[in-house]
């Protein structure tokens, strides 16, 4: 379970509000008994970004993969899909993503107090992909958020 402060849509549009994350982790698909290649081997997150200033919210759920640098320190890429309130043509206060459903991509950098409380720093990004994807939407600006969570995990 992980809870979070995140900097919403910084250079853009909806920049200066906050937004609120709630995520969960759920355990990776296999055992975790495959020695150093490991990492190889995904968590599944679902969740959701909650803007507090009237801007884009949206829900998500996606790949994540955790890669452990030392016993403590760790980095995280996650892949997935989510679904938002926001625009989809953009106005003055609003980013023109294109499109209702968006890729949502990114990574942290974590450091793991003991089993079970971790703390990441986090980089989040939502796109309808037109240039790496040629989904065919006119407008994709994007939301990139950056932020922290607090991690507990059972």
């Amino acid at each position: 379970m992980r809870l979070g402060g995140f900097a919403h849509a910084v250079g853009s549009a909806e920049a200066n509000t906050f937004d609120a994350s709630l995520q969960v982790v759920l355990p990776k698909f296999l055992a975790d008994n495959y020695g150093w290649w490991n990492f190889l081997n995904p968590h599944t997150y679902v969740g959701g970004m909650f803007n507090t200033g009237g801007r884009t919210s949206s829900v998500r759920a996606g790949l994540l993969w955790q890669i452990p640098f030392t016993e403590r320190f760790f980095g995280e890429i996650f892949f997935g899909g989510a679904y938002h309130d926001g625009s989809k043509v953009g106005d003055a206060t609003h980013n023109a993503l294109g499109s209702r459903a968006l890729f949502n991509v990114g990574g942290s950098i974590g450091y793991r107090f003991t089993p079970q409380w971790s703390v990441l720093v986090t980089f989040d990004h939502l796109s309808n992909g037109k240039e790496v994807f040629g989904t065919g939407f006119d407008r994709n600006v994007g939301i990139n958020n950056y932020g922290a969570q607090v991690s507990y995990a059972f």
